[in-house]
Formats: structure tokens, sequence, C-alpha cells
């Protein structure tokens, strides 16, 4: 217990001396400018930029808080706060045009025998007016090398608005009223690797510009992570992982991995390596890394594995169900089980290069993953897939039946577990069926609600098909006589047809009986009509369509 007690303090301390070496706000963790220093000046028609140290000006130097959030850029409808999970992030410039200039930079020292590695974090948003490329927005970051008096060609990153900027993973909006597109890139993130520059002094340099003519503006929103031991990070497991998770840094077109004491065996080409079983404590990585054009440089990054003794316990629920039209917080699928005192951040794609913007309204089905790291550096990832419960249900098929054929609308379609349903004739589901079971044709609507609160509506439509013909007959003559025998005349109806009335008329045309019968005695006012030829009249309605029926025919009355 003492051993391992002497190994945790010795970590503790190591850690605790790396990050006192990191330059104090260099990621804005103060919520302030604190070490900064802020710039506001102008370009000239000929491109070239003047600046003057000023003291922070919001607006053009602004700090974006995560207590002011929810916030999205208005052209790149992204958030203006980096979801990184970092609590401060930086707007420089705005959109106002009028040949403004603005920056900010930081001086700090490297300390010797102690290599930095910064990861930027940044989103550009710059007008596309198609002037000449020295006429047009941009977004610069550069460094310089006090101690030399140089600037570093590698790292380096020149953001431009031009039509070719799409290689640089910008996209276009097209504001209204505006005479030039937006160009942005959503929040981004790379390398600042000062690896081989130990014991020098350093200036990082952030700078925005309008255009020359004045008419069109650009500004970024950056972040830095203040961890300044290794662009590689999940390089420290607790005890109970099982693998190792390395995670290079994100902004580069290919990765390859390597084990330093076997430099001939590529372990992986993405930028993510899964090592299992976890390796043995002191085992070192290399990583190289390809930069896409234009953006960072070639780069060869090494990282050492350190095991420590803390515990690590993280678990998300397998799937996050959300109902549709409203939104998921993706935090609360993580486990009971889990360890206290975990950062997390949120993806959408298992690379973890692509920030889920807003991790606690989301609306899009689909796999996310979300990332824990401890106090102590040890991490993990894991997937949770977001359902979107839809219970307008699944389009039902108009339900054909003969006529008069009832239907139970609870059979027309499949029932959901741990779903409720009532059915109704209205679409706004306010005047319930009581007979649901039993309907004929027409349209109805059938409500769902399950277990989770979600409600859906959904129109189902039954529909009546023709019986086969009617059919009406009578017989040619009868002898109303008493003798028991045939004495009844009577119409025979085959089929779904209603009598209104049936007529008797002599040859004459005049009304000798009428009645609401099919059958007829041969008397009128108790006596036997005189022998002779007779005519009867069926009137009536056809029970499917309700079309009037007509049907006529000769009778003889014999005696």
């Amino acid at each position: 217990m003492r051993k391992w007690l002497l190994i945790f303090t010795v970590f503790f301390l190591l850690t605790e001396k790396i990050r006192a070496q990191c330059p104090q706000n260099i990621g804005f963790e103060d919520g302030t400018f604190n070490n900064w220093v802020c710039y506001s000046g102008d370009i000239d028609p000929e491109g070239k930029i003047s600046l003057n140290p000023i003291l922070p000006t919001d607006g053009i130097h602004t700090i974006e808080s995560a207590s002011t959030q929810p916030k999205l850029d208005p052209y790149g409808l992204f958030p203006v706060l980096c979801p990184n999970g970092s609590n401060y992030s930086v707007k420089l410039g705005n959109n106002k045009a009028f040949a403004g200039a603005e920056a900010l930079s930081y001086t700090f020292n490297i300390p010797p025998g102690q290599d930095y590695s910064l990861i930027l974090n940044y989103a550009v948003v710059l007008q596309n007016p198609g002037h000449e490329p020295f006429e047009q927005p941009r977004f610069t970051v550069r460094v310089f090398n006090v101690t030399d008096n140089t600037y570093l060609t590698c790292p380096s990153f020149d953001f431009v608005s031009s039509s070719k900027s799409g290689e640089e993973g910008f996209q276009i909006a097209k504001p209204k009223g505006a005479d030039a597109d937006v160009l942005y890139k959503d929040w981004a993130s790379t390398s600042i690797n000062l690896i081989g520059y130990a014991g020098k002094t350093m200036r990082l340099e952030f700078t925005t510009n309008d255009c020359t003519k004045g008419g069109h503006f650009g500004y970024a929103y950056f972040d830095i992570v203040g961890s300044c031991s290794t662009a590689i990070t999940g390089n420290t497991y607790c005890s109970g992982q099982p693998s190792v998770t390395l995670q290079g840094p994100s902004g580069f077109s290919s990765y390859k991995w390597f084990n330093e004491q076997d430099p001939s065996t590529l372990l992986g080409t993405s930028r993510i390596l899964k090592i299992t079983p976890a390796p043995a404590n002191g085992a070192r990585y290399k990583l190289l890394v390809e930069p896409y054009l234009g953006i960072g440089c070639s780069d060869i990054l090494y990282t050492t594995i350190s095991k420590i003794p803390s515990g690590f316990s993280f678990g998300v629920a397998n799937t996050l169900f959300v109902c549709k039209g409203s939104s998921a917080d993706l935090s609360t699928a993580i486990g009971a089980g889990t360890t206290p005192g975990l950062s997390f951040s949120y993806f959408t794609d298992a690379e973890l290069s692509k920030y889920v913007n807003s991790p606690k309204a989301v609306t899009e089905e689909g796999t996310y993953y979300i990332n824990a790291v401890s106090a102590e550096g040890c991490t993990n990832f894991l997937p949770v897939y977001v359902k979107v419960v839809d219970l307008s249900l699944v389009q039902i098929s108009d339900i054909h039946v003969t006529f008069p054929t009832k239907v139970d609308l609870n059979n027309a379609f499949t029932h959901q577990p741990h779903t409720q349903y009532e059915f109704f004739s209205d679409a706004a589901a306010t005047k319930p069926l009581s007979n649901y079971f039993a309907v004929g044709a027409g349209t109805y609507y059938v409500k769902a609600k399950n277990d989770l609160g979600c409600e859906g509506i959904s129109p189902v439509r039954v529909i009546n098909d023709p019986p086969p013909p009617y059919e009406i007959s009578a017989p040619s003559a009868f002898t109303p006589n008493a003798d028991g025998v045939n004495d009844i005349f009577s119409v025979t109806v085959k089929g779904f047809v209603s009598l209104n009335k049936l007529r008797i008329c002599n040859r004459y045309g005049t009304t000798v009986f009428e009645g609401k019968t099919l059958n007829w005695d041969g008397t009128v006012k108790a006596t036997v009509v005189p022998p002779g030829i007779y005519y009867w009249i069926f009137e009536g309605v056809n029970d499917y369509d309700g079309t009037s029926v007509r049907k006529t025919g000769p009778v003889t009355v014999i005696k």
C-alpha cells in the first residue's frame, strides 16, 4: 500500500510540476486576457497591417464564457465557445468592416529540458468579396522565436477567403442582402509543436483583418488547451483499464504510429491508437503526422505510457432515447458507476475529431462518442446511440374491406412495447371513438403515447370495396283466392338494398297499393282486385353508395 501511495505521490508531483511550467492563462483559463497583449489597427490598400497595443476591447477582443452559453455564430451557426469542454474561448475581430485589423499575442519561456506542444482549437469566419489575395480578409497564426529573432516557418497558419478555401474545410453561407458570400470553418484543432525549443522565449501571434478596401470583414475564434507536456493524450492509464487509447492531435491528413523499440512495425494509421492489453509502464510510442496542404507542418511526436494506481471506471448506456421534436442530453447516458470527477467531451466520430456542437441538445439520430478523462490523465471513450422515437406510426396502408364488414382499428398497425393507443375521429384527437373496434368507411386517427412521454398521431383510412351486385325479382303471376297456394305476391331482394316503398299500379297507371313492405295480398280495402295485368314498382336505396334504386315488372292476378 505504501509503495503504491509513493508511486502516486511521485506521479502527482511530476504532474503538478508540468502543469506549473505551463504558461499561466495561455488557454484563457482565468477568463481574462491576463498575460496576453491586445492590439488594434488597420490594413492599408497594399495589404500592410499596422497594429498598436491597447487594453482588451470588447467587440474586437471578446472572451466567450460557458456561463453565457449557448450562443451560435450568426453565419456558420456553430457554437462561439469551443465545444472541447473548455470554459472560455476568444473571439478576435467582428463583422464590422472598416479596413480594420486586430491581434493577440502571448510571450512565454520554455524551460530548459522541457518540450512544449500546444493544441490550438480554432474557427474562422471570412467574407469573400473576390479581391486579390493580398486584399482579402484573413486569419493568421504565427510563432516568433524571440530568442533568435526569427519566425518559425512551421507551425504557421494563414487562412484567406478565396474560391479555394473549400480545400481547407470552409463552407459557404449566403447572408441575405450581403454583396459577398461568407466562408466559415467550424471548430477544428491542430498542434503547435515546439519540441526542440527548450530554453527559448517564444511568442504566439494571432491576427485577423478586414479586406483592404474596407467593405468586407474577417474574424476568428480560438482556444488553446493549457497542457504543455505532449500533443498525444491518453498516455496515462489507471488500474482496471484493460487497454490504452492514445489520441494524436487532430487536424492532420495522415497518421502513422510506431513502438519506439520497434520502429519498423506500423501499428496504426488513424488518429487514435488502441493498445490491448495495456502496455508496460514506461513504454514509448512515436507518431508521424503529415499536415493538409498549407495547414501546419510534418511532425514526429513521442509519448511515454504511465500507469498509476488510481481506479478508473467509465460506462455509458448503449442507447439514449429521445422523442421526435425534442432533444437529448448526452451526459445523461453516463453510467452511475462512473468514477467521480471525470471531465467529458462529446464527438460525432470515432476519431474524436468532430465535436458535438450542442451535447445537451442533440436532435439527430446516430452514434455519438463520449470521451472521459480523469484528473490523473486516464482516459477512455465509449459510443452511445441516440434513437429518435417517432410515434407517428409508419404510414398505415388503407384498409380495404368488402361492404358492410367492420374494422377493428386496434388491429390495423403493429403495436410498440410500452406504448398506449387511443382512437379518434378527428386529427386534433379531441373526439374519441367509442366503437373503434367496429368502424366502417372513413378516416380515423390513432394517438400513441409511450412511457417516455413521446406522443404521435397517425391517420388510418378504411375503404369499403363494393359488395356483389344486388338482385331484385318477383313472380309474374299469383292467385289471391285464399286457397293457400300462391296467395301472396312477394318481391325478392338479394344484396344490400333498403326498401323505401312498394307500389302496385293497374294497367291505367293508377296506384292500387302502396306500402313499406315487399308483399301484397292482392286486395284493396280488403277486396280482391279484379283479375288482369298489374305492375309492381320497387323504390329503395343502395346501402353501399346511397344511390336510388328503382325496379319494375308486370304481375298477373289470376282467380
